[in-house]
């Protein structure tokens, strides 16, 4: 596994946005968003948060499989997020994800979800919530590997750990990269 590239949040917000949109390889960003007040709520506010509204989870299983566990092929289940978090640590044989939703589709404009999430710091001035998309899910949860076809992922976990193997196209041996950090996509 290769190491991963560590940037000191010291750029000014437009050299970073620069430096992001012009990296080969992926990298980590520690602390840009320490500002955003979603980082210091519990389970119970987020379930506030989102309410009695029922979410679209993915299931898959926990096994090894020889072939992806496509989204297409999956299973789907309603649930709140309150009844999420009750039921994920007792879920053994499967994994639920809420995956890629845009924030704005599920909050509303004045929620905190979506004021509390900005890109600025990073040099992307006016992106926010309304921009970001949101994923959830529960241990062993996870995306089959895919190559995004648009400019960049902006990845900032606001609870839990989380996991993402990147593998540099030119790798023949398909060394990942990791990082350790999730739930605002941009």
């Amino acid at each position: 596994m290769s190491k991963q590239k560590k940037i000191k949040h010291s750029l000014k917000p437009l050299d970073l946005k620069k430096y992001i949109l012009n990296s080969k390889e992926p990298f980590v960003i520690h602390g840009f968003y320490k500002s955003w007040d979603i980082v210091n709520w519990s389970l119970q506010k987020w379930s506030q948060e989102l309410g009695e509204q029922k979410l679209k989870f993915r299931v898959g299983l926990k096994m090894c499989q020889k072939t992806p566990q496509w989204e297409s092929t999956c299973k789907s289940k309603y649930s709140t997020f309150e009844e999420f978090i009750r039921k994920a640590d007792e879920i053994k044989d499967e994994w639920v994800y809420f995956d890629y939703k845009y924030v704005h589709e599920h909050f509303s404009q004045d929620s905190p979800i979506l004021q509390g999430i900005s890109w600025t710091d990073l040099g992307f001035e006016g992106k926010g919530g309304k921009d970001s998309t949101i994923w959830i899910g529960s241990e062993g949860a996870n995306t089959p590997c895919h190559m995004d076809t648009y400019g960049c992922n902006i990845v900032a976990q606001v609870y839990g750990r989380y996991g993402r193997y990147l593998y540099h196209r030119t790798r023949a041996r398909r060394c990942s990269y990791s990082s350790k950090t999730l739930v605002a996509l941009c």
